[in-house]
């Protein structure tokens, strides 16, 4: 298997991993500050699912963009939303020492940390691709010119139509005018 490709699938796994342990450790805090605000028991527990699970289906959107090299502003935009939203409510729950608020904020912190890199690493593998295919067109193309002259000439003659006539794209390409017709006609389907 291809490294850059390996390294994307476990980095995708990685992510799917720290999303279910962010989401484990944030439950319990998003839980508890539905019940103590009037949410009733059932209900609590949807809630915490309603911001985490909302919280992976907008970065997973990210990543859906960068890969078919969409714009990401609204979706970050929700992401970055919903991440505050998600530490605001742990922090909130959280016992009232720096510590434990700054443990209750971590797992969002870091889910959002590991899709922002993701979708780098997508945005920038989709970007890697899209040169190399440049560049392989460029040198099929200069290769093609380099083993057809024919259709090396013909693409020059289709080039100067416009602005030379038959005797000069002639003079200009060091062939004969009959040539220059015949190059023209295949040009235009009828030989």
């Amino acid at each position: 298997m291809n490294p850059t490709k390996f390294i994307a699938y476990l980095t995708s796994i990685l992510v799917a991993i720290v999303a279910l342990m962010a989401f484990a450790l944030s439950y319990y805090a998003l839980q508890g500050v539905a019940l103590s605000n009037g949410i009733p028991l059932l209900l609590s527990y949807v809630w915490p699912l309603l911001i985490d699970f909302a919280l992976v289906v907008f970065s997973l959107c990210v990543v859906t963009a960068h890969l078919h090299s969409e714009s990401t502003w609204r979706q970050w935009i929700l992401v970055g939303l919903t991440t505050v939203l998600t530490c605001t409510y742990n922090y909130l729950h959280a016992p009232a020492n720096l510590i434990a608020q700054s443990v209750a904020v971590v797992p969002p912190v870091m889910l959002f940390f590991s899709f922002e890199l993701l979708a780098m690493q997508l945005k920038n593998s989709i970007q890697r691709t899209h040169k190399v295919q440049v560049l392989t067109q460029q040198v099929t193309t200069l290769q093609d010119a380099i083993d057809n002259p024919i259709l090396n000439r013909r693409q020059q003659v289709a080039q100067m139509l416009e602005s030379h006539t038959q005797k000069a794209i002639a003079g200009e390409l060091g062939v004969s005018v009959s040539t220059v017709r015949n190059d023209i006609k295949v040009l235009n389907g009828t030989h």
